[in-house]
């Protein structure tokens, strides 16, 4: 067994196997050698440990912190849509709180509204219309298609209500 040596698959140096863990369920590996050294398990584990304790800390901040969250959305929200925070307020002002499509006052954080091809932001929707778009792809035919479908079958809709 002191003879036999394996190449580690991340490091690709040739080691003897005494520095390699043995798992003997491993039904991959006949010999139940597993394909990284321990050296190179410990510092992929250390890596873990350490990105597992950042995001914990930034985790506990989000959950936390109000001022670092509102910063943290402000700074996504321009790198997502193109457009600031301000924007958005200064669009919110001007729909005067309501979502563009059907007009309802918002009661819940609105949807920002953009073409998926070309990210120009169109407007603040409520979460039903916003989500009622994405049903039909954002394609201004579909959508025709479906008021011509619901227009010609109102009677039928209105039976149906009676």
């Amino acid at each position: 067994m002191g003879g036999e040596f394996q190449t580690c698959q991340r490091c690709k140096e040739s080691k003897p196997l005494s520095r390699f863990r043995y798992r003997s369920g491993r039904k991959n590996r006949k010999d139940g050698y597993v394909k990284t050294c321990k050296d190179c398990h410990n510092t992929d584990r250390r890596t873990r440990e350490n990105l597992d304790k950042q995001n914990h800390y930034r985790n506990t901040r989000r959950a936390t912190d109000e001022n670092y969250r509102l910063r943290e959305i402000h700074k996504n929200y321009k790198a997502k849509y193109g457009i600031t925070w301000e924007d958005r307020a200064l669009m919110m002002m001007d729909q005067e709180g309501r979502c563009a499509i059907c007009d309802q006052v918002f009661d819940t954080v609105p949807a920002t509204d953009h073409d998926h091809n070309t990210g120009k932001v169109r407007g603040l929707l409520c979460t039903t219309c916003n989500q009622g778009l994405g049903f039909f792809f954002d394609d201004p035919e579909r959508l025709h298609s479906a008021q011509k479908y619901l227009l010609s079958n109102i009677n039928l809709l209105e039976v149906g209500n009676a």
